[in-house]
């Protein structure tokens, strides 16, 4: 299992290579690894239900709900300084 430092240019209109570098964001193997899981229980159960995978956009739509719900709850925050901070 490894670590490594986000920087500008690794994942593309995500964030500020400088303030990834500022807040010291990290990416590892594990948290890779449990969202592929995650995304994997996600597919089976649009197959079931719809009988296909879904798309892209419905994927992000789930993240972005969840994301939304954590940061109302205060579990997480943006480094996006051009969004609401609390």
């Amino acid at each position: 299992m490894g670590w490594w430092n986000m920087e500008s240019g690794e994942e593309p209109g995500l964030f500020n290579g400088a303030m990834a570098e500022d807040k010291g964001l990290r990416m590892g193997d594990t948290p890779a690894d449990i969202m592929s899981n995650a995304l994997d229980e996600i597919i089976r159960e649009y197959e079931a239900e719809f009988g296909r995978m879904p798309y892209r956009e419905e994927l992000l739509g789930a993240f972005n709900f969840v994301i939304g719900g954590l940061e109302e709850a205060g579990d997480i925050k943006s480094i996006n300084p051009e969004e609401k901070q609390e």
